[in-house]
């Protein structure tokens, strides 16, 4: 501010003797007044100050953000397993023949020869069976009666005689191969019975 005033003072000063210098010289000029002093220029207005810039707004603490709640995890709902697929339907086996009849035993073996007599009648006539008839059993009687002088019975006859020499041999027969017999019939009747449900339910 001070070279700023006396830089005015200078250039005043050299205006007044510029000017002093060019009047003319004929009266003496009356002492120049004194000049007052140039009034201080009012000092250039200050600045007005700057506003103070608002305080920044202090940062919020950081606050982490709440991590979010797992959702909840839903098990599948249970489904059955598909059912199996059903089997294939079975090949139909052809029908097996029919086991032939088991053999039918009786209770005696003699009992064949009624049998043979039976099948035999067609072989002869009628009389000439009678008449061969007749002559066995004259000879039968005849046997059976000299038989029976030995046995003290004289009305066991041959057959009856055959039947009682053959009862033990057959009842050994039988323990020995009645319960093969009797084993392979079962088996045998089992096994068509088998064979005929299998048809039934191939049938359904």
């Amino acid at each position: 501010m001070e070279e700023i005033l006396a830089s005015i003072r200078r250039i005043i000063s050299e205006d007044g003797a510029d000017q002093g210098a060019a009047a003319p010289a004929a009266d003496p000029a009356p002492p120049p007044a004194p000049e007052p002093e140039p009034e201080p220029e009012p000092m250039m207005a200050m600045p007005e100050p700057e506003p103070e810039p608002e305080p920044e707004p202090e940062p919020e603490p950081y606050m982490p953000e709440p991590e979010p709640e797992p959702e909840p995890e839903f098990e599948p709902e249970y489904e059955p397993p598909p059912p199996p697929p059903p089997p294939p339907p079975r090949p139909r086996r052809a029908a097996a023949p029919p086991p032939p009849p088991p053999p039918q035993y009786g209770d005696d073996i003699l009992e064949l020869t009624d049998v043979v007599r039976d099948e035999a009648e067609g072989l002869v006539s009628q009389p000439t069976a009678a008449r061969a008839a007749a002559h066995l059993g004259q000879l039968s009687g005849a046997i059976a009666g000299s038989r029976a002088m030995g046995l003290g019975n004289s009305q066991r006859t041959l057959e009856e005689l055959v039947k009682e020499l053959l009862r033990p041999m057959l009842k050994e027969w039988l323990d020995a191969h009645l319960a093969t017999i009797v084993q392979r019939i079962v088996e045998r009747e089992v096994a068509r019975l088998t064979i005929q449900a299998e048809e039934e339910q191939d049938h359904l």
